[in-house]
């Protein structure tokens, strides 16, 4: 690859070395990776990691700021967490294609990142 590239951008676009995730690796206490594929027209999968057991929410926002949908709202263990999602709302309406952000959080902290639903 040219040029150096960073631990959060081989994160973010979701790499593995040696079939390991860089996301189970990595010394931050709350990680949230790129969904893949991206764009995506069905399905897509979140994944995240977290060192410490923790409260989290997991949730998708419309470019408004209005929230379309609630992923997880759960107690998760320490590891990396797979989620797959379809392209729903919260009544189980198609989403109409365009950006959205989903968000991470948890006590201590909130993550976000962007995803596009095409036709």
């Amino acid at each position: 690859l040219p040029g150096a590239i960073t631990v959060g951008v081989l994160l973010d676009i979701g790499w593995n070395i040696n079939g390991v995730s860089l996301a189970e690796n990595t010394k931050e206490p709350f990680v949230l990776n790129q969904n893949y594929p991206n764009p995506f027209v069905n399905e897509t999968t979140i994944s995240f990691s977290m060192s410490n057991s923790s409260n989290i929410s997991l949730d998708l926002y419309n470019v408004t700021g209005k929230k379309v949908r609630s992923l997880l709202k759960s107690s998760m263990n320490n590891g990396l967490h797979k989620l797959k999602i379809k392209a729903l709302d919260d009544q189980g309406n198609k989403l109409l294609p365009g950006v959205y952000f989903y968000v991470l959080k948890n006590k201590k902290r909130s993550i976000q990142k962007k995803l596009m639903v095409c036709d």
